[in-house]
């Protein structure tokens, strides 16, 4: 399993491993022991090394940073470790003879945004974003490598994954109300899908053990609830069981604060704490159905919005 030492890798790790599964965690941070394995993605013959006498690959590596407007740089470092990284991973694993890749891609290959309703795999939008174009590149190759009979492959694309040890905007947004003590409450109607790590684990259990079913399948993997961000601040409010200084902010305000952070930062050339890319993650839907696997793997959800709300905050110092 690449990607060992993120937050997905270390909570799928032992998910595995509970299972009976025998699992090799690969990680360049990693130094080589009996349950891990030195391997660097953009180094092919540590590749080799890693991928002999393996069955299957769980790739969990990345690069993200999903933002639209990016560096150069970190434009290079999403197709360096996001698709050339899967490329060379690919072309070792077949060297070795592994059988089957699950690939860890994302919803946001489908798009930027969604509708306020579910959509589902077949749904196309713009893709923008560095990230979302190196990950839809890497499911191109495997589906390509798939086609050729090379090797076995699943494309898993979860929404936005959260939990205990999670570093993304909904673990910061819990830490800023709770440092804070403020509810910034934002008159939104948008729809915005959700997936709770151990709900991330099981997903990848249910292909693990569903091999036939889920052999060279794509399923999109989200929770059942689409919220919109005034009804996340809600339940981070009914977790805290406190009201604090309710600041109701109308879009047209926050739209005109996105415009003088992106003014800063066109004329200083520094980030600032709001800016339109922020503004479209409160603001836009992005709203996932499962129904696919759900349906074919007999896997569900098990962690509502109010239990893993609840679980985060008690998590968060």
């Amino acid at each position: 399993m690449t990607g060992a030492s993120g937050f997905l890798g270390t909570h799928l790790l032992n998910y595995i491993r509970n299972e009976g599964f025998q699992v090799l965690g690969m990680s360049r941070s990693i130094i080589s022991t009996n349950e891990y394995i030195y391997g660097d993605l953009l180094n092919i013959n540590s590749l080799e090394n890693a991928c002999k006498k393996v069955d299957t690959i769980i790739h969990c590596a990345g690069y993200a940073h999903a933002f639209k407007e990016q560096s150069s740089v970190e434009g290079k470092k999403h197709w360096e470790v996001n698709f050339l990284g899967t490329k060379n991973l690919v072309e070792a694993a077949i060297d070795q003879g592994v059988k089957k890749i699950i690939f860890i891609s994302t919803v946001k290959v489908m798009g930027e945004k969604t509708t306020l309703k579910k959509v589902s795999e077949d749904y196309q939008d713009e893709i923008v974003s560095d990230y979302a174009k190196s990950k839809k590149a890497a499911e191109n190759l495997l589906i390509e490598v798939s086609n050729k009979k090379l090797i076995e492959t699943i494309i898993l694309r979860p929404c936005m994954i959260y939990g205990i040890g999670g570093k993304g905007n909904l673990e910061r947004l819990v830490g800023f109300i709770k440092k804070n003590k403020v509810l910034p409450i934002f008159d939104t109607k948008n729809k915005r899908s959700f997936l709770h790590i151990s709900d991330m684990c099981t997903s990848i259990i249910a292909v693990l053990t569903q091999h036939a079913e889920s052999k060279n399948k794509i399923y999109v993997v989200c929770g059942n609830e689409c919220l919109s961000t005034t009804n996340l601040i809600d339940l981070i409010c009914s977790a805290l069981n406190w009201k604090g200084i309710n600041i109701k902010i109308p879009t047209f305000i926050l739209k005109f604060f996105a415009f003088l952070g992106d003014s800063f930062e066109r004329v200083f050339l520094k980030k600032t704490l709001f800016n339109s890319q922020i503004l479209d993650r409160l603001t836009e839907s992005a709203c996932y159905s499962s129904d696919k696997i759900q349906n074919e793997l007999n896997w569900k959800p098990t962690v509502n919005m109010k239990e893993g709300i609840k679980e985060l905050v008690k998590s968060i110092k």
